[in-house]
């Protein structure tokens, strides 16, 4: 258990005295409690069976601190205790072997010799019963319990009460749905509800904008964006940021009115799809992302909104993450029951570990430089994907617009994930363009020429509630913040106010922005 204390020791950051001595009591008043109430049992069977769940309790803690430092040398945090609540086995599994490799094995083995000697430590544990022994243990006891207590706010269970109060925070967002259909129905009043038309918004995963070839990238990873970004119809924007650099955290602020700028609840904050079908808008969620469950993830809560919900991965809480490549979501598009009203969100699997897994052999186009590679042929094969849900909507009359946004980026040149426990400004750094119709540039010519102007301001992605309302034309009084969408004149793309990470970094700190704006 104090091997802990190793780790903490190993990772960035500063170590007060306080915080290792806190940890260390902690620690024995933890262990001596269990082993304690384990050695009032006197029959053998009954210790046998007991020392398999004391001893697993024991290396829990454990398997989640080292195997976090393994996997991304850093410390557990909030956010990866969340994101190991929010993900399923296969998930887990693939992204321990992509980030460990043959650690993976030695970890396990090891962990299989601590958790054996645990196990015959507190099997073979025996006190004497008798009535001196009987005090001794009550007054241990109550000096144990009184230390548990004082010294519960930890570096370790700290972590656990911020990942619990984000799960707590996240249950009320899905208990507040009523209230919030009834603030659309009520209390909202629309100015505007919008134009007619197909308007389409991908999001998508892990991409990071430096990867991509029409932001400047080395490698040739986005034919199709390449060659059509100095286009007419298509608006590339150089400064877009993601507003924290994970999927759980970043997601429930791009699709709802919550924003870093806002004083908003998240749970009283209504979703674009909520919006949208107030006004009178088809919805469609299109995804190759799993749907975890209707309770422990606000994306699925945001996306059963939905008027028609199409998921191609049907391994829900199984074994396999994925049946198909997100180019099988170009086959569902025509699954979906059209209207000359609608719009579609398509959220793709995209650049998510394991890279190799992304993309078919035939967009094997890169080697020779392991994870990197890997990365760059999701890269590819997403343009290749984007390229061909254009060409199939651009067939439809009724089509607008698409807009593209990745949930986060990827600190991959940095041999990182998107772990915030290690965050770098990299992992932040996210593509963001749109693609327009010959009919939506004739209908909506200054509204096209504003956002060319501002190809160039900055731009957090949970702003992409008020932008996508702003491009379908919906106006809706309280809710619709004009300083935070790109095609009203009264955006502010000032990068002194732009904020990621929940508002705890500034944009502007990053030591990256000239480049990028140059």
């Amino acid at each position: 258990m104090f091997s802990a204390f190793v780790v903490k020791w190993w990772t960035p950051g500063n170590i007060k005295i306080w915080d290792v001595d806190t940890y260390i009591a902690f620690t024995v008043a933890f262990v001596n409690l269990g082993l304690l109430f384990f050695s009032i049992f006197k029959h053998k069977h009954i210790r046998n069976i007991l020392a398999v769940p004391i001893g697993f309790l024991y290396t829990i803690p454990l398997l989640l601190i080292w195997g976090n430092y393994f996997s991304e040398h850093a410390w557990i945090n909030a956010d990866a205790i969340v994101a190991i609540m929010q993900t399923n086995p296969s998930e887990a599994l693939d992204y321990l072997r992509d980030r460990m490799g043959i650690k993976l094995l030695a970890f396990f083995v090891i962990l299989g010799v601590v958790f054996y000697l645990l196990h015959g430590c507190v099997r073979n544990l025996v006190i004497k019963k008798n009535r001196k022994n009987y005090i001794l243990i009550f007054v241990v006891v109550i000096l144990n319990l009184a230390l548990l207590v004082r010294t519960n706010d930890n570096f370790v269970t700290w972590a656990i009460h911020e990942a619990c109060d984000y799960q707590e925070s996240y249950q009320e967002y899905v208990e507040a749905k009523l209230e919030r259909h009834n603030k659309i129905s009520n209390n909202y009043s629309f100015t505007d509800k919008g134009d007619k038309g197909i308007y389409v918004l991908v999001i998508g995963e892990s991409e990071a904008r430096k990867h991509l070839s029409a932001y400047g990238y080395d490698r040739e990873t986005t034919p199709w964006l390449d060659k059509m970004k100095n286009q007419d119809n298509v608006v590339l924007f150089s400064n877009a940021y993601s507003c924290y650099c994970d999927t759980g955290h970043a997601l429930p602020y791009v699709l709802t009115a919550k924003n870093q700028y806002n004083n908003m609840e998240l749970k009283e904050a209504v979703s674009i799809i909520d919006v949208a079908k107030a006004a009178g808008f088809q919805t469609v969620w299109l995804s190759n992302q799993v749907k975890f469950s209707g309770w422990d993830n606000p994306i699925t809560v945001i996306s059963d909104e939905a008027d028609q919900q199409i998921r191609i991965n049907s391994h829900i809480g199984n074994t396999l993450d994925t049946d198909y490549y997100d180019g099988e979501l170009v086959n569902r598009l025509d699954d979906i029951k059209y209207s000359d009203k609608m719009l579609i969100v398509i959220h793709l699997m995209g650049s998510h570990l394991s890279y190799h897994n992304r993309y078919p052999v035939e967009f094997d186009k890169f080697s020779g430089e392991g994870y990197l590679s890997e990365y760059d042929n999701s890269v590819y094969y997403t343009d290749y994907v984007i390229n061909k849900i254009v060409d199939k909507l651009s067939q439809k009359d009724d089509f607008r617009s698409l807009i593209y946004i990745s949930d986060h980026g990827e600190g991959i040149d940095k041999n990182l994930s998107h772990n915030s426990a290690n965050f770098v400004y990299d992992m932040i750094y996210i593509p963001f363009y749109m693609y327009f119709s010959p009919n939506y540039m004739d209908e909506n010519r200054e509204k096209v020429a504003m956002l060319k102007t501002r190809r160039n301001d900055y731009f957090t992605n949970d702003l992409i509630f008020n932008t996508v309302l702003g491009v379908m034309s919906i106006r809706v009084e309280n809710i619709y913040e004009p300083v935070n969408d790109l095609t009203n004149s009264m955006y502010d793309g000032d990068v002194d106010r732009f904020l990621t990470m929940y508002g705890t970094r500034k944009i502007s700190d990053d030591p990256e922005r000239t480049l990028n704006d140059n």
